[in-house]
């Protein structure tokens, strides 16, 4: 590992990161308008952009323990490729059914890659760049995530939906072929079975539980805005709606790289209950917004909250484990961040029907909450949280 934050590696698993997310996020603006295009019921909605998360969260079963003993370059293109496949699949399938066969396929895919991604990019920083370097992977990923509902919906004014389907399995393609670059650190291999070695302990990394099941109450959040916002702008009558992930996208690379010196600033704690307050807030001023105005101030008080808390607890889940383990670590990660985004997208459907895009974005709140309640009631500082 380099001493250097921008080393080689760690460039090439941004720019990967940056392709990957940007055709995912492109792909989950699209799906939930052409579902609706294909006059799908919002509960169905909600369960195909869901299961998405229910595939990845399966697979970690054993992607985990895979990517601390298996060869990760070929994981990694492996998984872009069908990433790709999933993408370009959407768009010549008229049936949900079949969009939901893609979804777990893309699912499948991403709950390898989503930490092998993490891992290599972990493995490529020193522990003194730890923090930093996680804050920029994030920048990337959060520059992806922003361009991409403004791109989707930017290409289907020119273009139909399977054309701008296929343009986001080009995305993955731009990805694998950045994973190529990559010089991945050689795995410790097998010395006894694989599937002997899927104990919990190798499923589930203990020490990061607490981190994990708070980002599993963010990502309840964030499903529920990335399935529905688009369409309850609709609802609204909004145009122009792809500003609100722009400027939610610009407050939160614009605030990463002061991530550190606010944690200094303001300790561990109070930065993870003032970010869940203001997550709080945001989807209160969402549930009762009438104009894009309001839901661009939201936007901005939801990325500084978002960027307050994802990171940091990002940071405390990868500092759980030694570099041994730090796949098992990554992945107890987004096995919260799967189970929050897909129940996120599939109760947030339910309430959508029950009560409304107003009462659903309003119950949305309270995981926040929770969330502020158990961190004071369980969390203790420990060796997880150096570096931060």
């Amino acid at each position: 590992m380099s001493e250097r934050l921008l080393n080689r590696n760690f460039v090439f698993m941004l720019l990967t990161a940056f392709f990957i997310y940007l055709s995912m996020s492109m792909t989950g603006s699209l799906l939930a308008k052409y579902l609706d295009y294909l006059h799908t019921s919002d509960v169905i909605i909600g369960f195909i952009t869901g299961v998405f998360a229910v595939a990845a969260l399966l697979i970690r079963i054993v992607s985990g323990r895979a990517v601390d003993v298996f060869d990760r370059n070929r994981i990694l293109a492996l998984v872009m490729a069908c990433v790709a496949i999933s993408c370009f699949g959407y768009g010549l399938s008229k049936s949900p059914l079949v969009i939901t066969g893609f979804r777990i396929l893309h699912g499948l895919a991403w709950g390898f890659g989503s930490t092998t991604c993490l891992t290599v990019a972990a493995d490529s920083l020193s522990a003194q760049k730890m923090t930093q370097g996680i804050a920029v992977y994030g920048i990337f990923q959060q520059i992806a995530q922003m361009i991409a509902p403004a791109l989707a919906l930017y290409f289907l004014g020119y273009f139909s939906y399977q054309n701008a389907f296929c343009i986001t399995s080009i995305f993955a393609l731009l990805a694998l072929f950045m994973t190529l670059l990559v010089k991945a650190k050689k795995p410790a291999g097998c010395k006894q079975p694989f599937f002997s070695q899927l104990t919990f302990d190798n499923i589930i990394e203990k020490k990061a539980v607490l981190p994990a099941v708070l980002i599993l109450l963010i990502s309840l959040q964030a499903g529920g805005i990335s399935a529905f916002m688009i369409l309850y702008a609709d609802w609204l009558k909004i145009t122009g709606i792809s500003a609100y992930f722009i400027v939610n996208g610009v407050t939160m690379i614009l605030l990463r790289p002061f991530l550190a010196k606010i944690l200094d600033w303001l300790k561990l704690k109070r930065t993870i209950i003032l970010g869940q307050l203001l997550l709080f807030l945001s989807l209160i001023g969402i549930a009762v917004a009438r104009d894009l105005n309001l839901l661009l101030v939201m936007a901005v008080v939801s990325a500084v909250g978002f960027c307050l808390v994802q990171p940091t607890l990002m940071t405390l889940c990868i500092n759980a484990a030694g570099e041994e383990r730090r796949g098992v670590a990554s992945s107890t990660n987004y096995i919260g961040t799967d189970i929050g985004t897909f129940l996120g997208s599939f109760f947030s459907g339910l309430l959508v029907t029950l009560g409304g895009f107003r009462f659903m974005f309003a119950l949305l709140c309270i995981p926040a909450l929770i969330a502020i309640a158990l961190f004071c009631a369980y969390y203790k500082p420990t060796a997880a949280a150096s570096g931060l």
